[in-house]
């Protein structure tokens, strides 16, 4: 089975969360297998989930082990890593690109979330 395009590499991923993922199965492919990232900043801990194959992705952030946010988008279309405005961000397209998610990690954890008023 094909890589999806619309998806980065292994590589841009462990660098964006500057982190291994664990994986659920071993012997399985990274792109196929259920990926398990940790980032902690200061009192803030980021953990993402995601298993590109079947276009799911987890997300949840702590302040001080306080739950702050806890997003499951099963619709993700396209996931990149990009730079913007100087600054490296994950874009999450879902909805067939009805919405967008961009996440960002340094130099503090943010969240902005666009959706599309379809009822136009």
């Amino acid at each position: 089975m094909k890589r999806d395009p619309s998806f980065p590499e292994l590589f841009e991923l462990i660098g964006f969360f500057e982190a291994e993922p664990v994986l659920t199965d071993q012997s399985e492919e990274w792109y196929y297998n259920h990926l398990a990232y940790t980032t902690v900043r200061g009192r803030d801990r980021f953990e993402c989930e995601m298993e590109p194959s079947n276009f799911l992705i987890k997300l949840r952030w702590y302040q001080e082990e306080k739950e702050m946010l806890d997003l499951i988008l099963e619709t993700m279309t396209s996931l990149t890593i990009e730079t913007q405005g100087g600054l490296e961000v994950m874009r999450v397209r879902f909805s067939s690109e009805e919405g967008l998610l961009i996440v960002e990690l340094k130099p503090l954890i943010h969240f902005s979330l666009h959706l599309k008023d379809t009822h136009k």
